[in-house]
């Protein structure tokens, strides 16, 4: 087995890693299972509740556990701490009436790392930390605002009960699905104590929490390095060991954690390296080196350049494995639907058919990425596939615009059209960064819209200038990317009317009456089926008007040495380090 100490100090860590351990069993000396994984940016830092940094998450991920999780292979939704899936339950009376209740009960091994159960006043806990208006978490805060109240069992702490405010198709996955935090590491003073979570509720409506002084002494604490930095605690199989800035992050298995003592281990429950160690090498030269060197045994986070450069090679070949997973992402081209010219379907319908997929995909992506229909997964059981991908065809575009009353009528090689009773050239603008894929798609785009007489400007601009115009709607095109997951789609901030408006997702301006429509009958459908017959639908009404251009879905790349048995997942990030093994055991 090869140990990743390539650049490292001689430090008495990396020299104790590199002893052997002794197997108490049969009395001989074995090797410990170490695997480095290279990441290209440091994380923010390693707090599952502030943590807005995507390489925190996998880590934090194997320090502290949710309720449920999706599994990386099936992608199902399955208890992890909870015993099972809470059913929802109406609630006919009450405050909450017209809501739903789920009953959740967590597993008689589940503890903390001080050997205390884990209990419903943890998950109580985790919330108010979460809600508390004074906490910076914004992103967890819009996320549970649908739970309402929390009700630990007094004569079994282990079993609670969760209130929502009303059905919905995700509050089954809210309820269960965010990571569990220790009470007693995190607000040993009980500084939350006093307030439930009904209290942080409407201290968010009424914006008083800075005058709770207990309120302001927890969140001061909770952003301190100490919960932070300098150590973490939870549920998971492993235990934060070591962060030297820039350098690297170092986490080691628990002895006797609980998880192994489940008689029907899952894959998500699996803890096989004793020590993980995450490398940060921004450069991707370095980190190529560091893999072909053997200091690091995974490489993720590499351009399609770099990937395929030692994919061919085959020196390394023989070395190393090379996984793409496709992931629970799009890209694609926004369009400004509320423009005077593109708020027309036949300009969008056209713009579709002047785009050349393949070349974008094999320009920025060597050929790897999936073409898509739409915005949801097509690992999704309700992707449509009935809907033909929209091809590269630059005679049907030009009839579309024909059909339409767009044609060059002063020859100068642009199309034009009388809108509200002045003539229009049809002139537009994709707005870019400096990015590699911003810059491929917009070039791409310009030549293909001028065969048919749109003539488009591309703009680039910084990425604060850039985000302030999305955020302003100041914009005609831009190309973007969405991020999913195997949840199900929820197509209400994307698709609806009401999301077009300050603060929501719905960016392009797209509003039609029969989306909205179905939309909603999809938040409140009964059951999968019937959701799945309202997603096709929505699909193609997406389908037909065109209010972006779906490009296509990349995929994740991982490098790592053929060493390590290691199974690819559509969830990101591509792969589960707790669940690689060694191909020596």
């Amino acid at each position: 087995m090869r140990f990743c100490v390539g650049l490292f100090s001689l430090s008495l860590a990396v020299i104790l890693l590199l002893l052997p351990a002794c197997n108490p069993e049969d009395g001989q000396q074995s090797e410990e299972f170490t695997v480095t994984v290279r990441i290209p940016r440091e994380p923010d830092v390693l707090n599952t509740v502030r943590a807005r940094n995507f390489y925190a998450t996998p880590i934090n991920n194997l320090i502290t556990l949710p309720l449920a999780e999706f599994d990386p292979y099936d992608l199902q939704l399955k208890p992890i701490l909870a015993e099972s899936l809470g059913d929802a339950e109406e609630i006919v009376d009450g405050e909450y009436a017209g809501g739903e209740a789920y009953e959740f009960r967590i597993r008689d091994e589940a503890v903390w790392d001080n050997g205390e159960p884990i209990t419903g006043y943890d998950y109580d806990f985790t919330l108010k930390a979460a809600m508390n208006p004074e906490v910076d978490a914004p992103a967890w805060q819009a996320y549970l605002s649908f739970i309402k109240q929390v009700t630990v069992d007094p004569d079994d702490p282990k079993k609670f009960r969760v209130i929502v405010a009303e059905p919905y198709m995700l509050a089954q996955t809210i309820t269960c699905n965010f990571n569990i935090l220790p009470r007693y590491f995190y607000d040993p003073e009980g500084l939350l104590d006093p307030y439930s979570l009904e209290d942080f509720n409407d201290l968010s409506e009424s914006g008083e929490s800075g005058d709770q002084p207990a309120l302001v002494e927890f969140a001061q604490k909770f952003a301190s390095p100490e919960f932070n930095r300098d150590t973490t605690v939870g549920s998971g199989a492993y235990f934060f060991d070591e962060w030297v800035s820039n350098q690297h992050i170092i986490i080691r298995k628990k002895e006797g954690w609980w998880g192994e003592s489940i008689p029907e281990v899952q894959e998500m429950f699996r803890a096989n390296p004793d020590q993980i160690v995450y490398r940060i090498i921004p450069d991707e030269a370095a980190a190529i080196a560091s893999l072909k060197e053997g200091s690091c045994d995974i490489g993720v986070g590499l351009s399609a350049t770099a990937f395929n450069q030692m994919k061919k090679d085959p020196q390394w070949q023989e070395v190393f494995g090379f996984y793409t997973p496709v992931l629970f992402q799009y890209r694609y081209l926004e369009i400004n639907n509320r423009h005077e010219i593109l708020k027309e379907k036949a300009v969008r319908q056209a713009i579709a058919h002047v785009i050349d997929y393949e070349a974008i995909i094999e320009n920025i992506e060597h050929g790897e990425g999936e073409r898509t229909v739409g915005p949801f997964s097509p690992s999704k059981d309700y992707y449509n596939k009935a809907l033909e991908l929209i091809d590269y065809d630059v005679e049907e575009a030009r009839q579309i615009l024909t059909d339409a009353g767009w044609e060059d009528t002063n020859n100068n090689g642009t199309v034009d059209k009388v809108i509200d009773g002045s003539r229009r050239e049809l002139e537009l603008e994709i707005l870019t960064t400096q990015s590699p894929m911003g810059q491929q798609v917009a070039l791409i785009a310009k030549e293909g819209a001028a065969q048919v007489g749109i003539n488009i400007d591309v703009v680039t601009q910084d990425a604060s200038s850039w985000r302030q115009a999305i955020v302003q709607r100041n914009f005609d095109m831009l190309p973007m990317q969405v991020r999913s997951s195997p949840a199900p789609n929820d197509p209400f901030q994307g698709w609806h009317s009401s999301s077009d408006q300050p603060g929501g997702d719905n960016r392009s301006g797209f509003r039609n009456a029969e989306a909205d429509s179905i939309i909603q009958l999809i938040r409140s459908a009964e059951n999968p089926d019937e959701r799945k017959e309202h997603y096709l639908e929505l699909q193609e009404v997406i389908y037909e008007e065109q209010p972006v251009i779906f490009l296509y879905i990349p995929v994740e790349r991982i490098i790592a040495d053929k060493r390590l048995q290691l199974t690819p997942s559509s969830r990101r990030p591509g792969y589960f380090v707790n669940q690689i093994r060694s191909s020596d055991s």
